[in-house]
């Protein structure tokens, strides 16, 4: 994994994934004092080779996993990362304990995941691999499964973005919306520009995006869907948005940046260590960092 940073221009906590671990770099910090080794695990029953790597602050730090980390999230001072086929990892930024979360179905399907996003209440919604949608809410360890035909088109949930009270979820066959216990199902017989959902954004200005496998971006105005006449690139992996109302979008060409229809193409050729672009962090200076896979 290679970091690029755009127009960097802050202090911040960056994250960066790659199949080895999940790795967490502090910003400026008062604190000289060297971080203690915690005495015991947050779970002292699980028995795990998850060596933890400890230095003073503003150096890197590893949270190590032996499963391949597909996907990530905060919920305040917890770290959560989906494995393949391992479940759920947990770790503590306070405590630099960790914990797993693994759902008693043995179906590799249910313990594959592909995508999460934190609630407001700080519940935390799962998207796997075929065995459909999961919810673990915040201080329990069950999961509830969410598979009826009603609720999702395609048990391969792949995004997830919690927007403005609502959790909208990319399946294979198309897009979903749940709020307030209710789904709603788009597919392309209901006017969804294409299926095979990859990713899901929104921009300042309202409107919610999803990017398709092959397929250019399209957006959600609130009422219809709208699709993008102009942009460089097919089957974009991340959203994320800027602070001054445009986009980035990963892809496989590079990184694309979407503002006022006007995109943009960044790749080799602009400082990126590869075209492959995984992963974008936009931080709170508005600097841009881009995680790409050489190969």
């Amino acid at each position: 994994l290679s970091l690029l940073v755009l127009g960097l221009g802050c202090s911040s906590l960056v994250w960066a994934a790659d199949d080895d671990g999940f790795i967490d770099l502090p910003g400026d910090s008062n604190d000289t004092k060297p971080r203690e080794r915690p005495k015991s695990r947050e779970n002292s029953s699980t028995r795990s080779n998850l060596p933890l790597l400890y230095g003073p602050p503003k150096e890197w730090q590893s949270f190590r996993s032996t499963a391949r980390i597909t996907c990530v999230a905060r919920i305040g001072s917890s770290i959560w990362a989906g494995t393949q086929g391992g479940g759920l990892i947990r770790w503590s930024l306070r405590t630099q304990g960790y914990r797993f979360y693994v759902p008693k179905i043995k179906d590799l399907r249910a313990r594959t995941i592909l995508s999460l996003a934190a609630s407001p209440e700080g519940d935390l919604w799962i998207g796997t691999a075929g065995y459909g949608l999961a919810l673990l809410k915040q201080g329990q360890s069950r999961w509830t499964f969410y598979r009826s035909k009603k609720e999702l088109p395609d048990g391969m949930v792949q995004a997830l973005a919690w927007i403005k009270g609502s959790l909208w979820i990319g399946t294979r066959k198309g897009v979903v919306r749940m709020r307030r216990g209710k789904w709603r199902q788009w597919t392309t017989r209901k006017g969804l520009p294409a299926s095979d959902i990859r990713a899901i954004g929104h921009d300042g200005q309202g409107k919610i995006w999803f990017s398709p496998n092959i397929s250019k971006p399209f957006y959600w105005t609130g009422r219809t869907f709208r699709k993008i006449r102009r942009f460089p690139v097919v089957g974009a992996s991340c959203i994320i948005s800027d602070r001054k109302g445009g986009l980035w979008f990963c892809s496989e060409q590079g990184a694309v940046h979407y503002k006022g229809r006007k995109p943009r193409l960044y790749t080799v050729e602009h400082g990126l260590a590869g075209t492959n672009v995984q992963t974008i962090y936009v931080d709170v200076g508005g600097g841009a960092w881009l995680g790409t896979r050489q190969r």
